[in-house]
């Protein structure tokens, strides 16, 4: 399973390849009862826990299981259950794919012309949201943590300045000197 993570692009978000592993799991699950599908889930999402990210891999993995098992008891029939979950693992996997542009949708009226903001290492939905708010003609500042041990900041940064967002690489230690000076943060996620 370590090796659909590795074979994924760069830019492909965990959840997708976590919900992914989840849905072709249950396509290809050939339990007899609901429980016995449940059980096999489960075993994967302990599979995921031991794994790097495995914190963040296994709550994407619950949250799939929640979502698609919603709805499943409702059914007696196995093949109708298993038929209703993959159905609801699609329009989960949907869901996760439109959520970046609408959280920019709606977090860019936040960031006001004028602000510095601090984001710490890499995000997607973060970028998105500044690159939204740059195109409704806001100047604002971003200072960006160096992120170590993998430097994921500097990736921030390049992909700013394609945006022309003025921004600084500050070093994980200085973000205390900085505060004072910031009106907003955002944090890396996974989604």
């Amino acid at each position: 399973m370590e090796k659909r993570f590795s074979e994924a692009e760069p830019d492909v978000p965990e959840a997708d390849v976590v919900s992914k592993i989840m849905l072709s799991k249950v396509e290809c699950d050939e339990s007899n009862t609901i429980l016995e599908l449940n059980g096999n889930l489960r075993k994967v999402i302990d599979e995921l826990k031991t794994m790097k990210n495995g914190i963040i891999r296994s709550a994407v993995a619950e949250l799939f299981l929640r979502y698609v098992s919603l709805n499943s008891t409702m059914h007696n029939e196995i093949a109708k259950c298993r038929n209703e979950m993959m159905e609801r693992g699609r329009e989960f996997l949907e869901r996760i794919h439109s959520s970046r542009g609408r959280i920019a949708d709606l977090c860019h009226p936040f960031v006001l012309d004028g602000s510095t903001i601090l984001t710490h290492s890499y995000s997607r939905v973060a970028l998105n949201v500044l690159k939204k708010a740059a195109e409704s003609k806001k100047y604002f500042t971003v200072y960006v943590t160096e992120s170590q041990p993998d430097c994921s900041g500097y990736t921030t940064k390049k992909v700013l300045e394609e945006e022309r967002i003025p921004c600084k690489v500050i070093l994980d230690a200085e973000i205390g000197y900085y505060m004072e000076k910031i009106g907003r943060a955002s944090c890396r996620e996974r989604v």
